[in-house]
This record gives C-alpha cells, structure tokens and sequence, in this order.
C-alpha cells in the first residue's frame, strides 16, 4: 500500500469519480451553465473522491499488491482464468479456391 503505483492508482480513481460525480450532480439538475450549482456540485464530487480513496486503502489488503483494486489482474498458480479461448482456426478443404 505504500508504494508510488498503489498511490498514483488511487489518485487516478479519485479524480475519475471526482468528475463523474460533478457531471452526475450538473447534469441532474438540468440548468444553464452560468446557473449551475457549482458548489454543491463541488462539495458532492468532494465527498465522492474522498470516499473512493478511502475505499482504495480498505482494498489494498484485499486485491493485488500495489494494486488499489478488490479484484486480481492474474489468478494464482494451479488455478482456472478467466481469458477467452483461442478462436477455432477455420478448416479450408485442399485444392485450388473456386
């Protein structure tokens, strides 16, 4: 958790729920730029970054090291993932293409 990419993973999320949050609280109320409630939205997308670090610290024991994320970007040796197979190569009869 103490590391410059735990850190730099969690300040990129905060920033991305920051912005969303303020879209979600402009957008809702549906005004004109100059009307908008700037400081509600501010204060809301605030919180909202404020929340997602604090939730990027709870999950640092939980998901990958070094990684703010709950989930793990490659599975334990010995078991099953979840990539896709490879796609069938297509079979093509011998001879000279009609």
């Amino acid at each position: 958790m103490w590391t410059k990419l735990f850190w730099l993973g969690t300040f990129e999320r905060a920033i991305k729920t920051f912005a969303q949050a303020a879209v979600a609280v402009l957008a809702a109320n549906s005004v004109g730029l100059l009307d908008a409630p700037w400081g509600a939205a501010a204060s809301a997308a605030g919180m909202a970054a404020v929340l997602s670090v604090l939730t990027s610290i709870g999950s640092a024991t939980i998901g990958e090291h070094n990684s703010p994320s709950l989930v793990r970007t490659a599975a334990p040796a010995g078991s099953a993932t979840l990539t896709s197979t490879p796609p069938a190569t297509p079979t093509v009869p011998p001879g000279p293409m009609p």
